[in-house]
């Protein structure tokens, strides 16, 4: 299950303030990083993952590639409750045969009746990445910019 707040920052400054901060709402924050991503989304020709109400996404950052099966169920406002299942890969295939066994295959072969996935559209970011931690130093989210 992936649980996810989308805010929109509205300013530069507010940007800038979120990345210096070391404290948000009661919680800390770490000094945070830089992450470059490279998404590209995939289905089938004929669009069958999203006939089953998935997206597939296949996510390049560093020496990681994973792909994500995300049910596509509208949020509620900011908040973004859905099904994703992940497998990572030992190497950036679109071929679902060749990815380890996992429910993010299964499911995929499922959908798709084994028919080729193809690449829809590409997304390349760069976000800044700090962890957020309660009083107590639990890890209790990710904040991205």
């Amino acid at each position: 299950m992936e649980i996810e707040l989308k805010f929109t920052v509205p300013d530069k400054t507010t940007c800038e303030r979120l990345q210096e901060t070391e404290q948000l709402a009661g919680f800390l924050l770490s000094t945070g990083h830089y992450q470059d991503l490279h998404d590209t989304y995939l289905d089938t020709a004929a669009q069958d993952l999203q006939k089953a109400g998935y997206i597939c996404r296949k996510r390049e950052q560093a020496d990681a590639t994973v792909i994500s099966l995300k049910q596509l169920i509208p949020p509620a406002g900011t908040l973004h409750r859905r099904e994703e299942f992940a497998v990572s890969l030992s190497s950036p295939t679109l071929e679902p045969t060749l990815w380890p066994d996992s429910q993010t295959r299964s499911l995929v072969l499922q959908f798709t009746q084994h028919k080729p996935l193809i690449p829809l559209f590409e997304v390349r970011q760069k976000r800044f990445v700090r962890r957020v931690r309660s009083r107590g130093e639990r890890l209790v989210a990710e904040l991205c910019i």
